[in-house]
């Protein structure tokens, strides 16, 4: 994990996060499934995502 990957994925969590309240219906529920994503996006390489925003 390197800092160019916390900073990508920090960016992406206000997207994210309004994307998973659509979705939800819950602000609470949608930041839980924001946050349980971080693990997984930290333990791929960042040469491997050729579209973070996607």
């Amino acid at each position: 994990m390197t800092a160019d990957a916390v900073e990508v994925f920090e960016s992406a969590r206000p997207r994210l996060t309004g994307l998973a309240y659509r979705m939800l219906g819950s602000w609470a529920e949608a930041e839980d499934v924001v946050q349980d994503a971080w693990p997984r996006w930290s333990a791929v390489a960042s040469a491997d995502i050729s579209n973070p925003d996607a």
